[in-house]
């Protein structure tokens, strides 16, 4: 679903955006100019849209490898921009992994796997949908991660939690707004995710960006 950018003016539209139901702020918003009545700026997207989702290729012998492609709410780092942008729409990922040992429950699932990350900048915004496998990949590649990733399914595999460890190899800075924009170098991060699966996606839906 593509977010929803609202410019709040005042406290009665303040108010008006607040009570939209089911629709959350992504960022608290910072007042970008003065004046009687100042503008906020604020960044707000269904809390329960999907942000990820993973699929898996199977084989004989069980889950071999897989693929998580996901879109990331705002800045995928720590960052200001100078003309308040909070880069929703900007950045997505994607994970490619291969399963290093099954699940000790189901030996047809994984259990451990690790891969490769890519953080990708998409300067146009042009709206990606979460069932465009290909949509993801297109933007200008700007940070790669190593992944260990740990899986936890359900007893009926309808349900899995992950837990991600990711350890930035590379970031190459990249321009926005007439501004060149390095990502820093960041050492190990980790991340957790709960999925549900969806048979019209064909893989596990995740609400939350990894």
């Amino acid at each position: 679903m593509r977010p929803l950018v609202r410019r709040i003016l005042g406290f009665g539209l303040a108010l008006l955006i607040g009570g939209c139901g089911g629709m959350v702020p992504a960022e608290s918003g910072d007042i970008v100019s003065g004046g009687p009545f100042p503008i906020i700026e604020r960044l707000v997207y269904k809390a329960d849209a999907p942000s990820a989702v993973m699929t898996l290729t199977d084989s004989s012998a069980g889950t071999t490898r897989g693929t998580i492609r996901g879109i990331i709410h705002g800045w995928p780092f720590a960052h200001t921009d100078p003309s308040g942008d909070f880069g929703e729409g900007l950045f997505t990922y994607r994970i490619d992994f291969v399963v290093t040992a099954p699940a000790a429950d189901n030996p047809r699932l994984p259990g451990l796997a690790r891969g490769k990350r890519m953080v990708y900048f998409h300067p146009d915004r042009a709206p990606v949908s979460i069932g465009d496998a290909a949509g993801f990949s297109q933007g200008q590649p700007i940070i790669t991660d190593t992944v260990e990733i740990s899986f936890s399914f359900d007893s009926t595999a309808s349900n899995v939690k992950l837990e991600t460890i990711m350890h930035q190899t590379s970031a190459t800075p990249f321009t926005w707004n007439d501004q060149t924009v390095t990502p820093p170098q960041n050492g190990d991060q980790s991340a957790e995710a709960s999925g549900a699966y969806s048979a019209q996606l064909g893989g596990y839906v995740f609400t939350s960006a990894m």
